[in-house]
């Protein structure tokens, strides 16, 4: 019987390796067959104790519930991991890129869900759901400088947003 003790790390992104740790795994990285929720991955490496894998395109996430069971099947055994998995939130561009107080502005990257908050030069702002690669939000009051910094603060870790907003 298989089991998986844990994972490393527990965040990365699509084409990045991670970790498996368990026990009773293949030798043979083709005899154990890893999902990340219903997509398939790559099997790098095998022992017994570890797999190392490829993170797989196109996971279905739920925006409300990013996080991914992670699944090992090897000899007619079958373990899902208790860790929660997520992908890396990245964040690309941002339009418009200029504006005044309640500008709304769009934000673009990939892994987003509805968690999280987004600021504009330390000053905390509410955003809207559009997609996993799209959040609405509008510049809050408050902001006395011209030139601001974005940053966005999802699945416990802040990203700073390329570039600047003028006002």
């Amino acid at each position: 019987i298989i089991s998986i003790s844990s994972i490393a790390p527990l965040t990365a992104k699509v084409g990045d390796r991670i970790t498996i740790f368990g026990r009773n795994f293949s030798p043979r990285p083709a005899d154990n067959k890893v999902t990340f929720n219903t997509r398939t991955a790559e099997v790098i490496e095998s022992t017994t104790t570890k797999l190392i894998v490829e993170v797989p395109d196109g996971i279905n996430v739920e925006y409300f519930y990013p996080n991914i069971q992670i699944s090992v099947k090897s000899g007619g055994s079958q373990a899902s991991s208790s860790d929660n998995f997520r992908l890396a939130v990245s964040v690309t561009t941002f339009t418009p890129t200029n504006g005044i107080i309640g500008t709304p502005v769009t934000l673009n990257g990939a892994n987003f869900n509805s968690s999280g908050t987004i600021y504009v030069d330390g000053i905390a702002s509410n955003f809207s759901f559009i997609s996993s690669s799209s959040l609405a939000f509008a510049i809050p009051s408050g902001i006395t400088k011209d030139k601001v910094a974005i940053s966005l603060n999802m699945n416990g870790t802040s990203i700073a947003v390329p570039g600047e907003f003028a006002i």
